[in-house]
């Protein structure tokens, strides 16, 4: 088992400076990587950066988080940070605050998607919060940067509601949020439903609570289906989630029901191949209507720490064998696919 390991690779990579490659299309350069830049490097550790791209600007937003004294011997403190950054690799503007939060309870993982309707970006986000433990909170900022909405919290529960995963539907221009909450002892995955301004179209509702723990969810939006599919890393087969993981996804409809549930996107847990597998993550195809899924695996037929994955049907089928992404004789890990 080569879980230990991973997680020291996973630190590692999280206190290095975060850069961005461009990659160029067209008949002379299909393929080509174009230079990494520089979007933020200061003395603080800057953490998880995620992207994601404004279609009415021809734009990018990164938002990440940072931790780390902001005087000398001073404590260590959370904040998060923005930046907007051209299709050339330009920076736009000054870094941003998109949440003003500032403390030494944590402050982590911002995750952003965009609305083109509004211009403007739903950003889902954690911060602890003293009597309710790590909350899963929500706040819009407008393609500036500015802060529009006042953060919202999708529980008050004073259990931990952590990983937030975020996506909009563009046919009722609602947002899916799902996080894990650990209210019931293992952590289950749980799911809102907001509109547009950030209003309770459904309130929280549980997406699956089978046996162990299901953490870290990730969703993607079928707009030709009007259905989310949603997965996670999932130990029913273990104690702890330090123990090997499997992943698991279920299939929701617009609403939040629930229309396939325990997709087992691989569950090789007593096998001869049995691996650890986390980091997992969704993209959607619309030209076959179907998923494409990947997560980290350590399965001991790979090389290393290795990216494997498998398509899957829009109505939550697998479509075809599982088939290794990436193995060599270095790690690879937090695979990310669009």
């Amino acid at each position: 088992m080569r879980m230990r390991e991973l997680f020291k690779v996973t630190m590692l990579v999280g206190i290095l400076l975060i850069l961005v490659v461009t990659t160029t299309y067209g008949a002379d350069s299909m393929g080509k990587v174009g230079r990494a830049f520089e979007i933020s490097a200061t003395n603080l550790a800057e953490w998880m950066p995620n992207l994601e791209y404004n279609s009415v600007d021809d734009e990018f937003l990164v938002l990440w988080y940072a931790s780390g004294p902001r005087e000398e011997e001073g404590e260590s403190l959370f904040s998060f940070h923005g930046q907007r950054i051209a299709t050339n690799g330009k920076l736009l503007g000054e870094q941003f605050t998109p949440i003003d939060y500032l403390g030494n309870r944590a402050g982590i993982l911002p995750t952003p998607v965009f609305n083109p309707f509004k211009n403007n970006y739903m950003v889902a986000y954690n911060q602890g919060r003293e009597g309710t433990g790590i909350d899963t909170l929500i706040t819009i900022i407008n393609n500036l940067g500015e802060i529009e909405l006042d953060p919202i919290a999708m529980s008050d529960d004073p259990s931990n509601q952590m990983h937030p995963a975020i996506v909009f539907n563009t046919k009722k221009r609602e947002y899916f949020v799902a996080y894990n909450d650990s209210r019931y002892g293992d952590a289950n995955i749980f799911g809102v439903i907001l509109g547009e301004d950030g209003s309770i179209v459904k309130p929280e509702f549980i997406v699956n609570n089978a046996e162990g723990g299901q953490i870290n969810p990730h969703a993607c939006y079928n707009p030709t289906d009007d259905t989310y599919l949603v997965n996670w890393e999932d130990f029913r087969n273990v104690p702890t989630w330090e123990e090997n993981g499997e992943i698991y996804g279920a299939l929701l409809d617009s609403d939040g029901s629930v229309l396939v549930n325990d997709i087992v996107m691989i569950d090789d847990f007593d096998t001869a191949d049995e691996g650890d597998q986390r980091l997992n993550h969704i993209a959607y195809n619309p030209d076959k209507n179907e998923y494409f899924v990947c997560w980290t695996d350590t399965a001991p037929s790979l090389n290393n720490i290795g990216v494997r994955g498998r398509l899957v049907t829009s109505d939550g089928k697998l479509n075809g064998p599982l088939f290794v992404v990436t193995d060599t004789i270095a790690p690879q890990i937090h695979p990310h696919i669009i």
